[in-house]
């Protein structure tokens, strides 16, 4: 009895007990091991739905056939080397835009300037229409002044003869 009472200890501070009361002491009632009982039925019954859940979904999915690794990795890989193209379209686009906006700015300067220089010429351009011809009544500069100078003429030549013929003859 001595030698199981010292392995009984033994045992017992092992287990962190002082002696073999603190075990007895400390061991569950039986209303916390029907507890227990209930509790770990209940887990078992748990366990046993969602093992028959597994064998179900286990059974769809036998019947599918699933996608092909290799596929999808080839798939992948043109899509990422697609989005990597695009990416470059991209910049390449963003850069041309800000190139066509320097020149739009550049465009905006030059028409202003172009819309000074047409105000500022406007008499020079009416001018230089007037004498090639584009006017109203489509009479070059030269015409009009051989018209005036040919009138002249007949003015003068008729009042010489006028007095040559002492008024008898008249242009």
């Amino acid at each position: 009895i001595d030698i199981a009472t010292r392995d009984l200890k033994k045992k017992c501070k092992e287990r962190g007990f002082n002696d073999p009361e603190e075990v007895r002491k400390d061991s569950l009632t039986s209303d916390a091991l029907n507890d227990h009982r209930v509790a770990w039925e209940q887990w078992d019954r748990s366990m046993d739905r969602v093992q028959t859940n597994l064998k179900t979904v286990d059974s769809e999915l036998q019947g599918q056939k699933l996608p092909d690794l290799e596929s999808t990795a080839s798939a992948l890989q043109g899509l990422q080397q697609t989005i990597l193209e695009l990416q470059n379209a991209l910049e390449a686009d963003q850069t041309k835009q800000v190139e066509l906006g320097g020149v739009l700015q550049q465009k905006a300067k030059l028409r202003s300037r172009l819309e000074e220089l047409r105000q500022s010429t406007a008499a020079l351009v009416q001018l230089a229409d007037d004498l090639t011809g584009r006017n109203n009544r489509r009479v070059h500069f030269e015409t009009f002044i051989l018209h005036y100078y040919l009138q002249e003429v007949a003015r003068h030549a008729n009042q010489r003869l006028h007095r040559l013929s002492d008024g008898r003859y008249q242009l």
